[in-house]
């Protein structure tokens, strides 16, 4: 019998809708960012080397996001349950990168807004 997984991937300017689908489906909700934020405020390894990025208004490399997804999506929740991605992929490459962490969804929701709705938006 094939197991059942509710697996979700889903980019929000806000966290308002991926936590009532996550409620609502019972899904582990995974905001990257927050991923990442946790770690800079352990002072982890990773959060640190992160820091530097953040603290010169650098753009944070991917391969910092994919480590930590890599590492919250493989576990015991969110292989038993499935999952909801708020936040990431932002393009083909983190796609792909996903990807090849076997690590698929097999839904995707995408939104689609003017420039100015979404500025609108994050007032």
């Amino acid at each position: 019998m094939r197991a059942f997984h509710r697996s979700f991937c889903i980019c929000f300017v806000s966290s308002h809708l991926p936590c009532c689908l996550s409620h609502r489906f019972g899904l582990p909700h995974i905001n990257a960012g927050d991923l990442l934020y946790k770690e800079v405020q352990a002072k982890t390894p990773l959060g640190v080397q992160a820091a530097t990025f953040m603290d010169s208004s650098k753009t944070v490399p991917d391969h910092f996001f994919l480590e930590l997804l890599l590492e919250r999506l493989t576990q015991p929740d969110c292989a038993a349950s499935g999952w909801l991605l708020d936040g990431f992929p932002h393009n083909k490459e983190q796609a792909a990168a996903l990807a090849a962490a076997g690590l698929v969804p097999d839904k995707v929701v995408f939104l689609e807004a003017t420039h100015a709705v979404l500025l609108d938006r994050t007032k």
